[in-house]
């Protein structure tokens, strides 16, 4: 049948809806419960003649890449005991040693995290690199193919020095890299969470093959003696995330409350802004109304900005929390957890770990406005590992992550839990006066068509379309005499 497309179809008026969501529409099927699965316990380490801490394998491992059937991460300890990168099958096995850092200033110690661009893997180090006369290391960035050939330092962080007038340690470039990440054109984007012109950290951007080294930005003067730790822009910079031409993060202290801010910059470094600054967390009790000191980066949907923070809320247990692109519409989503990782998203779901001696350490999901808060795992510190200090990475309905300590060997573990797959993109909400359509800006793409009858439906383009609102499509409009079925196309 050829589908009559141009002519135009009112949301006007409704009574009854009925969502035919094309082939991911099911009648009557059961969801499946999550399955946690522990994928690898890192061994046990020892002490060497000279008192390092080795392993065969690493210990405390941290962010993953996923690519396909593999799994690739980095580690601390190792052969040389400080730090290698390593793969392995999405079902546990065939586990690789693929690099043990060396720290010398061709190589690097302490990795942070490790993103996937083709056959190449990128990371940084946060520790390691050139060394000044004093022995400071400041880090480096590297790259190694997924054979685990080819490793290269591609960028080496100055050693700190002690300028005035602040007398901090200090350098141009920043020290003790966090993260890296991908834009267009081979560029990399990152953090480093100390160093710069007065040891808050910088945002930079270089090109992978480690020419252009720009600094972006370098953040403020923070006293870290002092509470309540307050500056203009914020310091101790988290991973950043890239979308066009703008870089977005948060900051682990510093702003006007001093407990951590929301940036965004330019990726040429021009227009930085604090999107939003922290209240103030006092040391005790730890309650404010938002939430601070933000140990993770953000995500983005449409123009909606989700991230945790660590303490402060009305619990002292820190918040997942939300905010537009542009500054407005800050908003909690969650009260309460010790959130800890950076959350993953898909569809309108958020996905998240929390990390608390108090309440135990966990994996949640929660979805965008708010609701359906619900705990899928619990982390027992034994052989499933304890200590998800990283955020996960999902593949079709599977998340993947780390824990730094437990499992056999006590070192830490990999794990994966499969998701029951979501019922529905879209959403429906009615009133005695208003349907509200909706569904997860994450699915791009899509037009939202409806058809008056299923017998021989004609679907037409639904106007005027849907705003975006809290990272979802939105369409409301009054209840009325004719019923209208919906679905998204293509």
């Amino acid at each position: 049948m050829k589908l009559n497309l141009m002519k135009r179809c009112s949301p006007l008026p409704f009574l009854l809806f009925l969502l035919i969501i094309g082939l991911d529409f099911n009648l009557g099927g059961q969801l499946t419960a999550e399955t946690f699965k522990t994928l690898y316990s890192f061994s046990a380490v020892s002490t060497n003649q000279t008192g390092v801490y080795t392993n065969s394998d690493g210990s405390n491992p941290y962010g993953l890449a996923v690519s396909g059937n593999t799994i690739y991460g980095v580690a601390f300890n190792g052969a040389l005991g400080i730090g290698a990168i390593f793969c392995l099958n999405t079902d546990g096995t065939g586990f690789t040693n693929l690099h043990s850092f060396a720290g010398s200033p061709n190589d690097g110690a302490n990795p942070a995290n490790l993103i996937l661009s083709g056959n190449t893997l990128y990371g940084a180090a946060s520790t390691g690199g050139s060394v000044s006369a004093g022995g400071i290391t400041s880090g480096t960035l590297f790259s190694l193919r997924t054979d685990g050939t080819g490793f290269t330092s591609v960028y080496s962080f100055s050693p700190k020095q002690l300028p005035p007038p602040s007398f901090q340690p200090s350098n141009t470039d920043g020290a003790n890299p966090q993260a890296v990440s991908f834009s267009a054109g081979n560029v990399l984007y990152g953090t480093a969470n100390s160093g710069g012109p007065y040891d808050s950290g910088t945002v930079f951007a270089l090109n992978s093959d480690g020419s252009g080294f720009t600094t972006l930005h370098g953040f403020g003067y923070v006293n870290p003696s002092r509470p309540p730790y307050s500056n203009a822009d914020g310091g101790r910079p988290n991973p950043v995330i890239v979308s066009g031409d703008t870089l977005y993060g948060t900051t682990y202290w510093g702003g006007t409350g001093g407990s951590g801010t929301v940036f965004a910059v330019k990726t040429n470094g021009n227009g930085f802004l604090v999107l939003h600054a922290f209240a103030r967390v006092p040391a005790f009790p730890p309650f404010n109304n938002e939430g601070g000191f933000p140990t993770a980066g953000l995500v983005l949907s449409g123009n909606t900005l989700y991230g945790t923070t660590y303490s402060g809320g009305s619990t002292g247990g820190g918040t997942v929390f939300a905010v537009n692109v542009d500054g407005t519409g800050f908003r909690i989503l969650h009260d309460g957890g010790f959130a800890y990782g950076q959350l993953t998203l898909s569809g309108d779901t958020l996905y998240g770990t929390t990390l608390s001696s108090l309440f135990g350490d966990t994996v949640f999901k929660l979805h965008t406005d708010g609701s359906g808060f619900e705990t899928l795992h619990v982390f027992t510190g034994a052989n499933d590992g304890g200590g998800p200090a990283a955020g996960m990475t999902l593949i079709g309905n599977t998340l993947y992550g780390t824990t730094t300590k437990g499992g056999t060997g006590g070192s830490g573990t990999i794990f994966s839990l499969s998701l029951p797959p979501e019922p529905s993109r879209l959403a429906i909400k009615t009133s005695d006066v208003d349907v509200v359509v909706s569904w997860p800006t994450n699915y791009t793409g899509q037009t939202l068509v409806c058809a008056t009858n299923l017998d021989a439906p004609v679907w037409t383009t639904v106007v005027p379309p849907p705003v975006v609102l809290n990272g979802r499509y939105v369409l409301q409009a009054p209840v009325s005499a004719t019923r209208q079925f919906y679905r998204l196309n293509p």
